[in-house]
């Protein structure tokens, strides 16, 4: 396994928190912490960054709010000197993680999200059925279809946790009612076949 030195001296350099104070405020200019921060943002980052190297770093607390849309969720933001954290943190363990990832996972990866999984979902579904009607190979026997409806329960459930609700909504209703109707088209073309 390969081994990584001065994560920390990395971590705490002045051009990494620099470069996660700049994409923290990327698309954000408008809210009142962080032109307050950007006001002296080299110096804001200098006490941070002091903070950190003397290991006095805490983080502050949470702000908690509510988002109705379409369903009602408790959000807890962070504060945006913690973000740079964040991001900073990001900044040095994202290359060295990233490599290790299996390819399908999708969640806070650069390139990837909601619609890249559902995406692979679909490219997925179309591998065990032509255009959603049939299985291509319903005259083999041997399909697992257990094993297929744990697949498609699995990316379901992925799916479920994006922010695109009514799409989840109507994929897990068709996903639900295709499978149940092919598998049952299936097992009635095998048991006429076991008669004939």
């Amino acid at each position: 396994m390969k081994t990584y030195n001065n994560l920390w001296q990395r971590l705490t350099s002045f051009e990494n928190l620099r470069a996660a104070y700049e994409k923290a405020r990327q698309h954000k200019g408008g809210n009142p912490s962080i032109q307050s921060f950007a006001e002296h943002w080299a110096f804001n980052l200098s006490i941070l960054r002091l903070e950190l190297i003397t290991k006095t770093y805490h983080s502050q607390p949470l702000t908690r709010f509510v988002l109705r849309d379409p369903k009602t969720r408790v959000i807890y933001k962070s504060q945006f000197r913690d973000r740079i954290i964040h991001h900073a943190l990001v900044n040095i363990l994202q290359p060295i993680y990233e490599p290790r990832f299996i390819y399908d996972s999708y969640a806070s990866r650069k390139g990837r999200g909601t619609t890249s999984a559902l995406e692979r979902y679909h490219s997925f579904l179309r591998q065990i059925t032509h255009n959603g009607t049939q299985l291509q190979n319903a005259r083999n026997d041997n399909i697992e279809y257990s094993m297929i409806l744990d697949t498609l329960q699995g990316w379901n459930a992925y799916a479920m946790q994006g922010n695109t609700y009514r799409l989840r909504q109507r994929l897990t209703q068709w996903t639900t009612n295709e499978l149940v109707r092919i598998t049952a088209e299936h097992k009635a073309q095998r048991n006429m076949r076991q008669y004939t």
